[in-house]
């Protein structure tokens, strides 16, 4: 007998005239073009800075007269190992805090890797008018945040592999980041 072997692939949403469209449906289309998306990004670009996302020095002087140098990160783009997209629509402060609450005692002559990571934020749920009301939010953010690291330990970010096609959209670890650069 010739069977042939039951293959499991995308299931992209299809709609007809007449069809009441539900949440899930709608949700549906979005995941598809999402995941298409990540794919792509993943497996026929190399991840990190696209585009951008420089740390620019900027000179800048204390209401005493001291001087300092600020960061600012550009705006940009950049993909993670999952193939998630980070967008940086304006320039950003990186804050000083983030280093010094982040790194125990720093050595003036090393350099410490700034990292940039996808975060999801889902935003807060507006009122719907009439009794179909859920109070569940309509819209979720997709932003980024920036970090420290320790001299070094950028090698194990920039080693790793992009995610493989089986998992998806994968499961975003604490070790999803983009390295955009150093600072001392």
């Amino acid at each position: 007998q010739d069977q042939e072997a039951a293959v499991t692939g995308l299931l992209r949403p299809a709609f007809f005239e007449g069809q009441i469209l539900g949440a899930n449906d709608l949700n549906a289309h979005v995941t598809y073009d999402r995941l298409g998306t990540a794919l792509h990004e993943r497996t026929e670009h190399l991840w990190g800075v696209a585009a951008g996302l420089a740390l620019a020095a900027i000179q800048k002087t204390t209401s005493s007269g001291d001087r300092f140098v600020a960061v600012q990160l550009t705006p940009g783009r950049a993909v993670d190992r999952l193939g998630r997209v980070i967008v940086v629509t304006e320039a950003v402060d990186v804050e000083p805090a983030l280093f010094t609450d982040n790194i125990a005692v720093p050595n003036a002559s090393d350099r410490y890797p700034v990292y940039l990571q996808a975060i999801e934020r889902p935003q807060a749920a507006t009122a719907q008018p009439g009794a179909c009301s859920t109070g569940q939010p309509a819209q979720i953010e997709e932003s980024f945040q920036l970090s420290f690291g320790a001299p070094g330990s950028e090698i194990s970010i920039l080693d790793q592999d992009a995610a493989p096609v089986a998992d998806g959209f994968g499961t975003p670890t604490s070790a999803d980041k983009v390295v955009i650069g150093w600072v001392r």
